[in-house]
């Protein structure tokens, strides 16, 4: 039940910024913008499935922005180009 979704690039400064969303709050997007589950220099990152972000210990900090939004499950899905994060598409779940 995928209802919500973002795309998210890395910019000049290399802070990953939505480019685009789905369903997502301003508030929310304020809150999350610049979180990336890849350290910046990760190379071919797999794409990363969190089934309840309640539980996910590195989500902590956002759990609050989280709740607010009924977000329970996420899906980070990198994109890549010669090997390096450039940004990543979102998915949500209730």
């Amino acid at each position: 039940s995928v209802h919500r979704s973002a795309i998210l690039l890395v910019d000049g400064d290399g802070v990953m910024r939505f480019e685009a969303s789905r369903g997502l709050s301003e508030a929310y997007r304020r809150v999350v913008e610049g979180h990336s589950p890849w350290p910046a220099d990760a190379r071919d990152p797999d794409p990363i499935v969190v089934p309840d972000a309640r539980l996910e210990p590195s989500l902590a900090p956002f759990r609050h922005a989280l709740a607010a939004e009924c977000i329970r499950a996420l899906a980070f899905i990198p994109l890549v180009s010669r090997g390096a994060v450039i940004g990543k598409f979102m998915l949500y779940a209730e």
